[in-house]
């Protein structure tokens, strides 16, 4: 029996019944081509394309290292001391602020950030090269949307092209290296609950860790304190080092979200924010709103039985357009057969008259 797979989603189907997606089945012996598999990006995909990253992974790495080796220092010299001298809660917590950054860190790297498929050229009305400028009107306001050369299409409203990555992406906020992905309109949220966790983690250690030193200070003097707790100093020291960025970073994107403004538009500046709707349904659109769909991450549709790809690979030339058939031309008209004339000798000079004429002169 042949494996049979959803048009739509490129699942397999166990039985032979129509899929709930799309209604139909399609007999096949391998599943339809996924976007992923085509896609001229420079991201990597994995899983059979429901994880992606970007193409530099090595300050990602060097962020996770951070966070697993700091976490380590902390739980092995400072926790213990917490869990016996205050509550287990206190560990408690610390435990559930690293987990919760770890697992923002790993969905924010791996979460397709609203990549926008490749165009065709279509949206073009002449033939020829495209413009480089389209002039739209939103909410009375004019926006100039720009061509994008590479993926040949108009690039949406707050939408740009990664140099890094090699696609544009919706909402583009910007490219992150030490995430290892961009930032857009799908994983935004993610980046920004990762900044605050990031933040919290780093204040809590801080501060249990000067506690614990503090506290061993009381009763001794602050130098040997510090040689009782060089753990706790290590894991102080490194924390104050990040801290303070840390603080940076998280006011400015607070203040990016209470204005719905991207940091690519603050950084080029817009002439008019129109998705600016007041504080408190700027941060429902931006934090809690629908995402938008993934785009190159799902199955590709099928056109007969094969995979048809929304053209992603092949870009055809602009084909002059045929001509309209000529119109056939009217008949010409009859022309009358032409009398011959012969010279007819007189005593004057010789004349041109008709053979009518001449029999009539014989009768």
């Amino acid at each position: 029996m042949k494996a049979r797979y959803c048009r739509q989603c490129g699942a397999s189907l166990v039985r032979p019944k129509a899929c709930v997606h799309c209604g139909e089945v399609v007999d096949e012996e391998h599943p339809p081509l996924r976007h992923h598999e085509v896609h001229p990006g420079a991201n990597r995909f994995c899983w059979n394309g429901r994880i992606m990253t970007g193409s530099d992974l090595r300050y990602a790495f060097l962020t996770w290292f951070l966070n697993i080796a700091i976490g380590t220092l902390y739980f092995v010299f400072v926790a213990p001391v917490l869990w016996r001298d205050l509550s287990p809660a206190v560990v408690g917590v610390a435990i559930y602020l690293l987990v919760m950054t770890l697992l923002c860190l790993l969905h924010v790297g791996l979460t397709d950030p609203g990549i926008i498929p490749r165009g065709d050229n279509s949206e073009l009305e002449v033939a020829g090269p495209p413009p480089m400028f389209r002039k739209v009107q939103v909410q009375g306001v004019e926006h100039t949307l720009k061509y994008c050369y590479t993926c040949k299409m108009f690039r949406p409203l707050r939408a740009s092209h990664c140099r890094q990555c090699d696609n544009c992406v919706e909402s583009f906020d910007h490219h992150c290296p030490w995430v290892g992905n961009c930032i857009g309109a799908r994983n935004y949220r993610y980046f920004y609950a990762y900044v605050m966790f990031e933040l919290a983690c780093c204040v809590y250690y801080f501060g249990t860790s000067v506690y614990v030193i503090a506290d061993e200070a009381r009763s001794s003097s602050f130098g040997e304190a510090v040689r009782e707790h060089v753990g706790a100093t290590v894991v102080t020291v490194l924390i104050a080092l990040f801290t303070v960025q840390l603080c940076v970073l998280c006011s400015f994107h607070s203040w990016l979200v209470l204005h719905n403004r991207t940091t690519n538009e603050d950084l080029h500046g817009v002439e008019r924010n129109v998705h600016d709707r007041g504080v408190l349904r700027n941060i429902l659109a931006v934090l809690c709103g629908p995402r938008p769909p993934d785009r190159v991450l799902g199955a590709m549709p099928l056109v007969q039985g094969k995979p048809y790809n929304r053209p992603l690979l092949v870009v055809k030339p602009a084909e002059p357009l045929p001509l309209p058939p000529l119109p056939p031309l009217p008949p010409l008209p009859a022309v009358p057969p032409a009398t011959a004339a012969v010279p007819v000798p007189t005593g004057g000079p010789s004349t041109l008259i008709s053979s009518s004429e001449q029999q009539q002169q014989q009768q």
